[in-house]
């Protein structure tokens, strides 16, 4: 049976010759459309010019025929580029996922805060948003804001910075470079402290595996009501908010690989089934079936 496929080639150019989010990114795009036996399926692969050799940083290849998701990490950056379209004029629903994005979303730049509840976008049919998914405390570091400020909140970037503006001619090519060009310059502006951001890595390591406020605060060696004031100001709610919200989106993940609702319940250290379902009405409005028909 032959079943068609793509492969989609997207490079940058960097004028630094160093690193794909160096301070300097110009997109220059290419797609070889290429037919395949092996199923339905679109590649993605992120290439860089780097020390006179153009080098892939980023690679991912997503099955079925909607492919109304896909993500690519992007390599030496704790970076995840992404991108969402709109499968029906019912909108998108997003859950707390406990990261804060940037994105390109209705032609616009637009920062989304971390949420504590789920949120519904009405778009036309086949509308495509990027995404470009933070590292922990990298929001805080760019845009220096406490992020708590954009708790359950979409802000547009103009409105948080000045530089904005220099990054529009890029979406006109493409989007992702824009985003990825985004960040880049952010971070050459901003030059975020490496501890602020190893610390958050941490913090947010300690909520995913479970840990207490108290066992995180030793391990960092601070105070309780330090890291407290740290997590609201990083993540845009405390530890134990973030905590739970990982434990939520554990079980939501192990359910979407096939698990049964009581596995997965159980694999991200619920009491039982029903401890999930209450976590999932708190923090979804809906069951996890319900949740699961929805997303």
């Amino acid at each position: 049976m032959h079943v068609s496929g793509r492969s989609v080639r997207w490079g940058l150019a960097l004028r630094d010759g160093s690193s794909p989010v160096g301070p300097t990114i110009v997109p220059r795009i290419g797609r070889w459309p290429q037919a395949s036996q092996r199923g339905s399926f679109e590649d993605v692969q992120w290439w860089a010019f780097a020390q006179g050799k153009m080098k892939m940083f980023g690679a991912v290849r997503k099955y079925g025929a909607g492919m109304a998701y896909e993500e690519s990490r992007v390599r030496g950056s704790g970076l995840i580029l992404w991108r969402s379209t709109s499968g029906t004029s019912e909108g998108t629903a997003v859950v707390p996922d406990g990261v804060l994005d940037l994105m390109w979303f209705r032609e616009r730049f637009v920062v989304a805060g971390a949420d504590t509840r789920m949120h519904q976008f009405h778009s036309e049919p086949k509308t495509v948003t990027w995404g470009l998914r933070l590292p922990p405390g990298t929001a805080h570091a760019l845009l220096e804001v406490p992020v708590n400020e954009l708790t359950d909140e979409r802000v547009e970037l103009a409105d948080l910075t000045s530089a904005a503006p220099v990054w529009l001619d890029t979406c006109e090519v493409s989007p992702w470079a824009a985003l990825l060009r985004s960040y880049a310059d952010l971070t050459r502006r901003t030059d975020p402290d490496p501890r602020v951001l190893q610390r958050a890595s941490m913090v947010d390591r300690s909520a995913r595996r479970g840990l207490s406020v108290r066992e995180t605060a030793d391990l960092l060696g601070t105070t309780d009501r330090t890291l407290r004031r740290f997590s609201h100001q990083v993540f845009g709610y405390g530890m134990k908010t973030l905590s739970s919200i990982h434990r939520f989106q554990h079980a939501r993940t192990r359910a979407n690989q096939g698990a049964s609702w009581t596995d997965a319940a159980a694999a991200a250290g619920y009491s039982d089934q029903a401890h999930f379902t209450r976590e999932s009405r708190r923090w979804s409005g809906r069951t996890p079936t319900e949740l699961q028909r929805l997303v």
